[in-house]
């Protein structure tokens, strides 16, 4: 019998399917509002694209406040410790070619 491990809960999981899923959306609609295939549908292609990024802004939003404020406060797991904001101006550094 396999033991499913469930290291987060599931409102964690939730925030990151939608995340993922307008993603997904805003890569596709943006292909396809670059890349003009279809004839038609143009307005409908940018409309889902500006929903997705609207889901992707407010699931962010939504997801930091529930590092902080939830009751399992996971808001070390999100990345933003001395060490790395220490590492901020070498990353823009290296990104800017200097």
């Amino acid at each position: 019998m396999v033991r499913v491990l469930k290291e987060h809960p599931v409102e964690t999981r939730i925030y990151h399917w939608i995340h993922l899923l307008a993603l997904i959306a805003l890569g596709v609609t943006g292909f396809f509002i670059r890349y003009p295939y279809l004839s038609g549908g143009y307005g409908t292609l940018r409309f889902v694209h500006f929903i997705s990024m609207y889901v992707v802004v407010f699931n962010l939003i939504l997801r930091v406040s529930y590092a902080f404020i939830s009751r399992n406060r996971d808001f070390h797991e999100l990345g933003l410790g001395w060490k790395q904001w220490r590492m901020i101006p070498g990353t823009l550094a290296y990104y800017a070619f200097i």
